[in-house]
């Protein structure tokens, strides 16, 4: 069972996000991106960002966690980048891309359970950022940006009952 745990707003700074982004051709057979993620993982394409992330921190709150970052935009397919957020100046390396975002402010829910439970429970999420206030903002092109947040140790360490907390952000209206 999926828990919302934690539900509250974090100021941000200018703040870069450096990643890969993919599409709908990218998802893996019965949908999804775990496929994509696999790939980072066994092909070390972390390894990059955590390097900058040494020198180009964003400044923010669990700011050294991989993200999943998912951007609308009305009338245009929808994509879904892996990546990290840095600072804004933030170099980016040959083969990655980026999306910079001015200062504002994130809502952001913690949810909790089973990993194989928690990824279908995101509505959960936006339900409780609504219900606290926190309406997603559009960016200067009419996207508006969801992240998943893998922080250490809420995500990679399990607790006692085997569950993990996932953090889903909204870039929110101020």
């Amino acid at each position: 069972m999926v828990e919302l745990v934690k539900v509250y707003g974090q100021d941000t700074p200018d703040m870069r996000f450096v990643g890969r982004k993919y599409g709908a051709a990218d998802m893996a057979p019965g949908g999804g991106y775990g496929n994509v993620w696999g790939d980072w993982f066994s092909k070390g394409l972390f390894a990059p960002l955590e390097k900058l992330y040494e020198e180009h921190r964003a400044g923010i709150e669990d700011d050294g966690a991989y993200v999943g970052l998912i951007r609308n935009k009305p009338g245009e397919p929808s994509e879904y980048w892996v990546g990290m957020f840095l600072e804004a100046d933030a170099p980016v390396p040959e083969g990655y891309q980026y999306v910079d975002f001015p200062a504002g402010r994130l809502g952001v829910a913690w949810l909790k359970g089973p990993e194989w439970e928690i990824y279908s429970a995101e509505k959960t999420a936006v339900r409780g950022l609504g219900e606290a206030g926190f309406r997603p903002a559009a960016d200067a092109d009419g996207a508006v940006c969801f992240a998943e947040r893998y922080a250490c140790p809420r995500f990679t360490a399990a607790d006692e009952n085997g569950c993990v907390t996932l953090d889903i952000c909204v870039f929110a209206e101020d």
